[in-house]
């Protein structure tokens, strides 16, 4: 990480004050009143510069985006009622009460049940424990995507906050070279073309800043809004996923969120194609009835039978279709793993590139840059250069930097869409 971020400079802050704290004590005579003078300089300082806003990690952001998410909420609900289900996944017909006249003289009650083969209860049950399993399967996957968007939006919300402040620091040197420029113009040192140009810069940058403050703001609407932030809040500083070393042998998908719920819907069709098989089995009927007359000395008896699934087509035409959608499911996840691997063998060219684009902006380009910005200010001071070639001096100088900020967000954005597309984010 190159960039101090806002907990190094709370630390520094902390230390220095912990310094003046020892000083002031030996100032005042009650440590009471020392300790609300160090909290009134501790206050200011921290809120000097933020204008109210606190700054929120991307830990806290997405912890508040699981928590509000109503996709991950219905996944939840959508889990228990699977889990429900389980209970009832042992479907016996209701047993029939019959009034019968077995000899036309009187009636008698009797009691019937069916029941199919036992095999077919148990497969029930999987499939069922099955559809458990898919259910937890999606909430991952829509976990999963709650915490791709969302890193997405806050890793852009912090590219567009440092181009805010480049672009600020940009404008408020573009606004005085405009005034220098009208004020030379006026006393006749420069032409007309070169006041106009920088009038015309300083107004490009000052339409380029309003733009990227809008984008800024969107993007901070966005995360609020999905996240039930109420607020305004600062992201944390930029930094580069440099620790984060990616090698083409880690760029697997097998346990993208997507793959695993494509397995599970293969794996619930095959339970359903056993279960179609085993309802070519023989069912029983048990009753408790009276077929003789009433001087019968025990009136009701048990009785069983045999159901024989004589009518096979019908139960073979069940099997073939699920046996098509055990196919059906096969090729779909041949098609999402095809749709991965194309995703992913982008994804990683794009991290090699950006990767190597880094190295060269560190090692190189920014140190020319410095450079640059030095010759171009020494130039113009000393008057050997134009105001038009001063600022498209800067332009270029800016545009570089603007460039570096760019890359360094697609090289971040890339590494977390890796994640996402191996499962580990």
């Amino acid at each position: 990480m190159n960039k101090i971020n806002a907990n190094n400079i709370s630390g520094l802050i902390k230390a220095g004050l912990n310094f003046l704290l020892k000083m002031l004590k030996s100032m005042f005579k009650h440590q009471k009143s020392c300790c609300k003078v160090v909290l009134f300089i501790f206050t200011m300082l921290m809120h000097s510069n933020t204008n109210g806003q606190k700054m929120m990690t991307l830990k806290v952001i997405l912890d508040s985006s699981f928590i509000y998410s109503p996709s991950l909420k219905a996944a939840n609900s959508t889990i228990e009622q699977q889990q429900q289900l389980v209970k009832s996944s042992i479907n016996l017909p209701p047993p029939e009460i019959l009034v019968q006249n077995p000899t036309g003289q009187f009636y008698t009650i009797g009691v019937q049940q069916i029941f199919d083969f036992p095999t077919i209860y148990v497969a029930q049950k999987k499939i069922q424990k099955e559809n458990v399993k898919l259910a937890e399967t999606e909430r991952k996957l829509t976990q999963s995507d709650v915490k791709y968007q969302v890193s997405i939006l806050y890793s852009e919300l912090q590219y567009q906050l440092e181009l805010v402040k480049l672009l600020k620091r940009q404008d408020s040197a573009y606004q005085k070279i405009a005034e220098n420029a009208e004020r030379a113009f006026n006393a006749g040192n420069i032409d007309f073309i070169q006041a106009s140009y920088s009038k015309v810069q300083a107004g490009q940058v000052k339409s380029n800043l309003i733009l990227a403050e809008a984008n800024y703001k969107s993007i901070l609407e966005n995360l609020k809004i999905l996240c039930n932030i109420k607020s305004d809040f600062l992201p944390d500083s930029i930094v580069v996923y440099e620790e984060k070393m990616i090698f083409e042998g880690d760029t697997g998908i097998s346990q993208n969120s997507s793959m695993l719920y494509v397995r599970q819907q293969i794996a619930i069709n095959e339970r359903k194609l056993q279960l179609e098989k085993q309802k070519t089995l023989p069912g029983f009927t048990v009753a408790f009835l009276n077929q003789g007359n009433k001087t019968t000395i025990n009136q009701n008896r048990f009785y069983a039978g045999l159901r024989i699934p004589l009518w096979f087509w019908q139960y073979k035409g069940n099997i073939e279709a699920a046996r098509s959608k055990v196919d059906v499911s096969r090729y779909n996840a041949d098609a999402n793993s095809l749709r991965l691997a194309t995703e992913m063998q982008s994804a990683y060219t794009k991290y090699v590139a950006y990767r190597q684009a880094l190295g060269l902006y560190r090692s190189d380009i920014l140190q020319q840059v410095g450079s640059l910005t030095n010759a171009s200010n020494r130039f113009f001071a000393s008057g050997n250069t134009s105001y038009t070639d001063f600022l498209r001096n800067l332009n270029d100088i800016s545009e570089i930097r603007k460039n570096y900020l760019l890359t360094v967000k697609n090289f971040n954005q890339t590494i977390i869409y890796i994640d996402y597309l191996t499962g580990n984010l």
